[in-house]
């Protein structure tokens, strides 16, 4: 057993096709996390026959397999709703006046489950 540490290694190149129309020829039995994470950096490594579901980092390229480099898709912004009671709005409203030293906003809240009439202009109208 001793007279077999290359026997396990591959000399076999294989081929794995980049999205852009390029080639690149690596070993196998080359991890995946060689790859995405040295030259090709923000990219997935998938299986042909699974082209939706990147490959682990520690799975390892078998010969007489093709495998395509396609770059990571950017991270889309989300929208959030946050529910919030009002009892927890006003100690975070308050919370932040500590934190950032805000004088100029003095949270008031003077809610009382019934809708506040329509709002009016302050300013008197002005005559033609």
């Amino acid at each position: 057993m001793g007279n077999c540490i290359n026997c396990m290694q591959s000399k076999e190149k294989i081929s794995v096709l980049v999205s852009n129309g390029g080639e690149e020829k690596v070993k196998a039995l080359t991890k995946v996390k060689k790859i995405t994470h040295g030259p090709y950096q923000g990219y997935n490594l998938v299986h042909y026959a699974h082209p939706n579901s990147p490959m682990p980092p520690n799975a390892k390229l078998l010969p007489a397999e093709v495998y395509i480099l396609i770059p990571q898709k950017e991270k889309e912004s989300q929208k959030v709703k946050i529910v919030v009671t009002r009892k927890q709005l006003e100690l975070l409203v308050r919370d932040a006046n500590k934190d950032f030293k805000i004088s100029k906003i003095n949270p008031v809240f003077s809610w009382n489950g019934v809708r506040s009439q329509k709002w009016k202009p302050s300013l008197a109208t002005i005559q033609e």
